[in-house]
């Protein structure tokens, strides 16, 4: 289980990586991508489309890896659900439980999340935008 956890995780850091590329590669924060064209350079149709048809390939790929990640971070749950066996023992520990790191367990989680939805809804505009056409608008 541990081996399908580390690799949920790093499905999950690849497919946000590449989004958060595409993200950074259309606002022209980075321009290695080939989703990025120069936006001071003439750019003929077929490379803005090429540059567009980029982008769709890109974060449909991150789509998928973090659909993946959160399938397998379901199977995950759902084997620990049905294979947990309940042992009623009593348990003796002078141990207090650190609430502090629970806590900041918790809020990483919740950052996490919430960064992770913040990057799926901008590149779901940016994948929007990509796959209509604004070719009869005049800029």
């Amino acid at each position: 289980m541990k081996k399908l956890k580390l690799l949920s995780n790093l499905l999950w850091l690849i497919g946000i990586t590449i989004i958060a590329m595409v993200i950074l590669g259309e606002y022209y924060f980075i321009s290695f991508l080939p989703t990025s064209i120069d936006p001071y350079a003439y750019n003929s149709s077929e490379q803005i489309q090429l540059a567009r048809n980029y982008t769709v390939a890109y974060n449909f790929t991150g789509y998928a890896f973090f659909i993946i990640s959160i399938v397998l971070k379901i199977y995950i749950m759902e084997h620990k659900k049905n294979n947990s066996f309940k042992t009623y023992s009593l348990r003796i520990t002078e141990n207090k439980p650190n609430y502090l790191l629970i806590l900041c367990k918790i809020l990483c989680k919740i950052v996490i999340i919430i960064f992770s939805l913040i990057c799926l809804l901008i590149s779901s505009l940016i994948t929007l935008f990509s796959v209509i056409n604004f070719d009869d608008i005049p800029l």
